[in-house]
């Protein structure tokens, strides 16, 4: 049985809501926005009762890309990693992009070829609450405030095969120029 994409499904259940649409990760009244339906935490209790599994898994490919992206060098892009001193359960990998237009270049192109990469999340203060408290947004600064468009998640799930890795990767040269 495929283990499934527990964040996928919560987003693609926030998406087809038909409550206003709200960004999954942005701070949108006081206290939060997560509310775990019955569906989702019986979802995620199969994904724990698993999660050694999928830890290994999800791990696995961040040492893929990890790999991948140290041997590229690409220029204007540093990306997550995992050394002696910083472990991971592997649960997401980004590429953090020095320009908001090179991040927004890099999503296109992505989805151009049916990969699906998403933002990270919307900095405190760029949320709809921050707009309401001057306080909470005055103190921000220009990397904060894009901060949130820079960085682009990279697919990981347990079910994601060699094949789909490499289309990933291939997709990455193709947008950096390393293949003609």
């Amino acid at each position: 049985m495929p283990m499934l994409n527990v964040f996928a499904i919560r987003e693609q259940i926030e998406m087809s809501s038909c409550k206003a649409m709200l960004l999954f990760y942005e701070w949108t009244d006081l206290g939060s926005s997560y509310s775990p339906s019955e569906l989702l935490m019986a979802l995620l209790y199969g994904q724990l009762e698993q999660s050694h599994i999928i830890v290994k898994k999800n791990r696995e490919i961040f040492a893929r890309y990890q790999q991948y992206f140290e041997e590229k060098r690409y220029a204007h892009v540093s990306f997550s990693q995992e050394d002696a001193t910083t472990k991971t359960n592997g649960h997401t990998f980004y590429l953090l992009f020095e320009d908001v237009a090179d991040a927004r270049a890099f999503k296109s192109h992505m989805i151009l070829y049916d990969i699906d990469v998403r933002s990270h999340f919307v900095p405190l203060s760029n949320s709809h609450m921050a707009n309401q408290h001057v306080a909470i947004s005055t103190f921000t600064s220009n990397e904060e405030q894009t901060l949130g468009e820079r960085l682009i998640r990279l697919p990981i799930y347990p079910d994601l095969d060699r094949a789909s890795i490499q289309k990933i990767q291939l997709c990455c040269d193709y947008f950096w120029g390393g293949v003609q």
